[in-house]
């Protein structure tokens, strides 16, 4: 079972219900016994560029970042766990009119590519849980 929650900046025209499917698909299928847990938001490219400078030092809009809620523990570490049953592996903020850009960019088309990225995220998600490299989509 996924809990996958979206938000979006005010005002923003992409249509979230074509990311939801795409990652409990993705999620269900690398994760099938699994209780997950996930965040996504998506941001205009001000936001995502303003992230990207604030915590990668990177002044540039991106389409994709990712913020684990379980990093892989190092020996002596001491995290708070999820709750029992439930992993929570973080937030997705997403910028489409990146991805739009970047699809153009490459010749590619549109759908695949957010698939592509979202994937792409969740799996940074997985393997800074420590779940290693997924299956691809």
């Amino acid at each position: 079972m996924q809990s996958i929650l979206i938000g979006s900046e005010p005002g923003l025209t992409f249509d979230q219900r074509e990311v939801k499917p795409i990652v409990g698909r993705y999620l269900k299928k690398v994760l099938p016994d699994e209780v997950v847990e996930l965040s996504i938001y998506i941001v205009s490219s001000t936001t995502m560029r303003r992230l990207n400078r604030q915590y990668r030092g990177k002044d540039y809009p991106t389409t994709v970042l990712e913020f684990s809620q379980i990093e892989k523990k190092a020996a002596g570490d001491q995290f708070i766990s999820s709750p029992k049953g439930k992993l929570y592996l973080g937030d997705l903020i997403f910028c489409p009119k990146q991805a739009d850009k970047l699809a153009q960019k490459e010749g590619v088309d549109r759908q695949a590519e957010i698939k592509r990225l979202l994937i792409h995220g969740v799996n940074n998600l997985l393997k800074a849980a420590g779940l290693g490299k997924q299956k691809p989509a």
